[in-house]
């Protein structure tokens, strides 16, 4: 991410926790920046792919990914709508 999408060279935090609790995982991204004035901005759907995402990356072959999967994720981010 070059800038904000309004300031040039205006710099961007990007930060997520991943934390294992027992059978449960939770990305929290509230210790980032909050959101941008500019259009870069994620909307739910779009942060939940991409966690969905990096959980299909890490689970074993034998593992079907679907919405069971998904249950014992949870998504911390404050700051896109749903």
């Amino acid at each position: 991410m070059d800038d904000n999408g309004i300031t040039p060279c205006a710099r961007v935090r990007y930060v997520v926790d991943v934390t294992l609790q027992g059978d449960a995982i939770t990305f929290d991204f509230s210790p980032g920046d909050k959101q941008m004035p500019g259009g870069m901005n994620m909307p739910w759907a779009s942060l939940r792919s991409a966690v969905q995402y990096a959980i299909t990356c890490i689970l074993p072959n034998d593992i079907p990914v679907n919405e069971g999967v998904m249950e014992a994720v949870m998504i911390v981010a404050p700051w896109a709508g749903r």
